[in-house]
């Protein structure tokens, strides 16, 4: 990151206002599937300046959070990131002329954004706690200059989540090997939304020509990943 900030600043003080800029986190950064977090209002805020406070024997020391709860159960997403790899940022970017206004992890915000445009209150089949984990109702995936996060839905609750970092680059077989097992259990007239930080990777095409009986919508835009960080 250091020797393309100091090779691009130039490029990038030109096309900002005062060196103002937003950068996205491809790696080192854990997104997961946890349950009974704390919901008290404001607990997203809290999270930001308090991380113990809201998480409790979650937190780790060194790490920053985020959180998005599903409002239908206990479930919840969490990211966690290195503080020290934020505030390195931070540094190089000064360095350089330029500063951060915004530092997010790309496949999460992509994820929390579908998840707000999806879940927009259609009908979902209701499911016994027995078919939880076999069949799911719903697939989203987001992909991110290399990364990948998928969460499955069944009825209304989020039954498990997969997030890899750095696993593809041209080739899209590591994606697509890392959704078999979670496609093989999507049931007939299942959904699956995707969206990818841009809209030429072929990714959806590639599911569609695997996958019968499965509804697959790409969400994705030209310069997705820059979209939704604009509108943050």
């Amino acid at each position: 990151f250091k020797e393309a900030v100091e090779n691009c600043a130039a490029d990038w003080r030109a096309g900002t206002d005062d060196g103002w800029c937003a950068i996205s986190m491809n790696s080192r950064y854990v997104i997961s599937l946890e349950n009974n977090l704390s919901r008290k209002p404001g607990v997203e805020e809290v999270i930001r300046t308090n991380p113990r406070a809201a998480i409790g024997s979650r937190y780790e020391k060194g790490k920053r959070y985020a959180i998005t709860h599903n409002p239908e159960s206990v479930a919840s997403v969490m990211l966690s990131c290195e503080e020290e790899q934020i505030r390195r940022i931070e540094t190089q970017l000064k360095e350089c002329g330029l500063q951060a206004g915004r530092i997010c992890c790309g496949a999460y915000a992509m994820l929390v954004r579908m998840l707000e445009d999806t879940n927009d209150g259609r009908e979902q089949k209701p499911v016994s706690a027995s078919d939880t984990g076999r069949r799911a109702s719903r697939l989203y995936v987001v992909c991110s200059e290399g990364s990948v996060c998928a969460l499955m839905q069944s009825g209304e609750l989020w039954t498990e989540l997969r997030s890899r970092s750095d696993i593809y680059t041209d080739s899209l077989d590591p994606v697509l090997d890392l959704l078999q097992p979670l496609t093989a259990r999507l049931e007939s007239g299942a959904e699956l939304f995707i969206a990818a930080d841009n809209d030429d990777t072929g990714i959806a095409d590639q599911l569609r020509g695997r996958l019968d009986g499965v509804k697959i919508e790409d969400l994705s835009k030209p310069q997705h990943l820059w979209r939704v960080l604009a509108e943050i």
